[in-house]
This record gives C-alpha cells, structure tokens and sequence, in this order.
C-alpha cells in the first residue's frame, strides 16, 4: 500500500528525510487518511484525485474545509489567525447567516492608517482597497470618502454622487458659448420612463442616442448630470442679461412718459 524511504529517529517511525509514496492499487479512493486519537472522526484526507479534505471525509474540490451549515469556520494567513495581525476567509453560518461568506483582516494596533486594509489586485497592480475605517478607493489607495474612483469622482458620507470637478483633472477648458447651449437645449426631449431591470420604477430624464453629443458618453450610451446643468446654467444666464435689458428699457420708458 506504501513505499517509504525512512529514517528512524526514535520510537515509533518518524520520517525526518523521506519520500512517502501511496500506491494507486490501495484499496478506497483516500490515499492518505489522519484521524483523531479514536479513530473514528477523519481530520485530513487526500484522496487519489489529489483533492484535499480538512474537517471533511470526502471533499469535493481541489480543498474543502468541511464544517456545519450554521456554524462558523475560516482559514488565515499571518502571525495570530484569531487576534490579528492576520487576514482570514471563511464561512460564517452562526454569526451572518447561513449561506453567509467572509473576508476579514484582523486588528493590528502597531498598522499604520488604511492598513489593516483588504486589497485587489490584478497583474500585480492595486485596482481596490477596503481602508480600515470601511472606506472604499477604486484605482485610489488612500480614499478619504465612503466610495472614491481615482478619477476624483466619489460618493459622499451622505449619499451624494459627485462628479470630479477640480480644475487639476481637466484640460482644453473653454468657455461654453451661449449659441452652443441654446442649440444644446433645444435639442434636448425629456421623457418619462422605466428601466427594463425594474419596470416598478418610473423616472422622467432624457434618451442618450437622443441627445446632443456634447452630453452625452463617447458610445451614446449615458449622460452626466453635470452636464445637462452646465447647458440649462449657461442658457438662464443669457436670458438673465436678456430680462435685465429689458428691464432697463421699460424702467427708461417710463421715466419718460
């Protein structure tokens, strides 16, 4: 059933430099099989498909680690997999519910601010992190604000999306000329309407593929808001110079009469 090139350190086989090799032709499809002390409860199994079970006689993926639909189990990687400094995964059935899965990076007094933090990467490039006060950065390591993209676009602790409007992020500025946003305006048709996803909901705004390009994305596909006031701001402004010239002309008549 085995082959073993062993040494003999003390009583009992211990394998200090060895090669340890299961036969295909052992009887059962686990190959390697560590119970507790009576022999009854199976701790650890590697099956002939290579699969590993902790906690689980039959696993059923490359590693599972077996445990009850409400109870709470995780692995960890770091110094104190139970009080930090650490990173854990796992299943929570007691403590969220069950169906419930988890990440969490322990405490660690001595980390210095936004670690402890969950990071994402891709092609060994930062893309997300999760600060340790809960504070999520989108291409951003160091976001100040709930929701933050490195855009300078960013959610608020209040709930408001806002637009990145800093003059640092922008370039080929000019000025938005009167006659641009009157054509803007006049083109625009608002309608009332329902997404397909959650037809419950209805919404008055515009159609993208309907709309100047000049407000709307490269593909046609979605407008800004702050775009759309930029154009109705533009457009009031011209007809305030319009009212106060007119105002002027009838204070004037007046004198006159």
């Amino acid at each position: 059933m085995k082959n073993l090139t062993e040494t003999t350190c003390s009583a009992g086989l211990v394998i200090c430099l060895a090669t340890l090799f299961i036969s295909a032709s052992a009887q059962g499809a686990n190959k390697l099989i560590v119970q507790d002390a009576s022999g009854t409860t199976t701790n650890f199994v590697v099956t002939d498909a290579g699969w590993v079970g902790i906690g689980t006689p039959s696993p059923g993926g490359f590693l599972q680690i077996g445990g009850p639909a409400t109870g709470d189990l995780f692995a960890g990687m770091g110094p104190d997999v139970t009080v930090g400094p650490a990173f854990n995964f796992g299943y929570a059935g007691m403590t969220f519910g069950r169906g419930a899965g988890f990440f969490n990076v322990r405490p660690d007094a001595s980390a210095i601010a936004p670690n402890p933090s969950l990071r994402f990467m891709t092609a060994n490039v930062e893309r997300m992190i999760v600060t340790n006060t809960g504070n999520v950065g989108i291409g951003t390591s160091t976001p100040s604000h709930p929701l933050q993209f490195a855009s300078g676009a960013l959610v608020t602790a209040g709930g408001v999306f806002t637009n990145a409007s800093s003059r640092s992020y922008k370039d080929s500025i000019q000025d938005l000329t009167a006659a641009d946003a009157q054509a803007a305006l006049l083109q625009l048709s608002p309608v009332t309407y329902v997404y397909k996803v959650a037809p419950g909901e209805h919404h008055v705004g515009f159609i993208a593929e309907d709309s100047p390009a000049m407000l709307t994305t490269a593909d046609r596909k979605a407008m800004s808001p702050m775009d759309v006031a930029a154009v109705l701001t533009r457009v009031i402004q011209e007809q305030q110079k319009t009212i106060e010239g007119l105002s002027m002309r009838i204070a004037k008549l007046e004198k006159e009469r």
